[in-house]
């Protein structure tokens, strides 16, 4: 299943989306996340990104070319509404008062913009069925740091940056493409800066082959970002440090 290419869509999605009930919509976002741990720090969080992402939805749109002030207010119009009513509300709000005091006309405001930016100003397009990959790419190699017998300061930062990324996966609906690159980006400047800070430790062979299975989750990361060109240049290097490149880089 294709999901939003842009934000004002994955906005609308989550709001529309809002069940008739007055369950927490922190518990709401959770649950749309696929998100169970620390409960109330997540959903927390989630609320706190739900309201970012409406200002991420401004800031797209007053970067439009060939649209006076004018239609740029209108299609800023139903995100401001929304950010006034999300501002009153934290994670503990009953999903119906939210969603009744935003207002169907609100929605379908926010839907008309949606679907302009989705047609003329889309991000990369990433399924599902991919994300889901992904994640058990990221839970895969997790798994085989740990199992490591690598230096412990290195398999700590290492650990960081998975947990990173597969925060970034599951919270996809709400920061999308950037989400993602925001994430990748820190695993790739992360791996550089343990190896540095650790050459003895990241020339020996079990850290290398650790390093393999890192790069080789990374590179997935930027195949589906249309990043594997640039990733190639990024990567290769950091494997030239420890005398080893992952196969299929060349």
């Amino acid at each position: 299943m294709k999901l939003a290419n842009n934000p004002v869509s994955r906005l609308y999605i989550l709001l529309s989306g809002l069940p008739d009930e007055n369950s927490p919509i922190g518990e709401y976002l959770s649950k749309e996340m696929g998100i169970d741990d620390d409960k109330i720090l997540t959903e927390m969080r989630l609320y706190t990104d739900l309201v970012e992402l409406t200002g991420i939805c401004v800031e797209k749109i007053n970067q439009f070319q060939g649209f006076d002030s004018e239609e740029i207010q209108d299609l800023n119009k139903p995100l401001f509404a929304i950010y006034r009513v999300l501002a009153r509300h934290s994670h503990t709000a009953g999903c119906y008062d939210v969603k009744s005091d935003i207002g169907l006309s609100t929605l379908a405001g926010l839907r008309v913009t949606a679907r302009f930016i989705g047609r003329d100003h889309p991000e990369i397009e990433i399924d599902s069925d991919q994300l889901d990959e992904l994640l058990e790419s990221v839970h895969e190699l997790t798994k085989f740091i740990i199992a490591s017998d690598i230096h412990e300061d290195l398999k700590s930062a290492l650990l960081k940056n998975t947990d990173r990324l597969a925060m970034a996966i599951r919270d996809y609906r709400i920061h999308g493409e950037s989400g993602l690159k925001n994430a990748i980006e820190s695993a790739i400047g992360s791996a550089f800066l343990v190896a540095a800070q650790n050459p003895e430790e990241a020339h020996k062979e079990n850290f290398t082959e650790v390093l393999k299975r890192y790069s080789i989750v990374c590179n997935y990361f930027m195949t589906l970002l249309n990043l594997a060109f640039q990733g190639k240049q990024i990567l290769e290097p950091l494997i030239n440090q420890v005398g080893m490149l992952p196969e299929g880089s060349e």
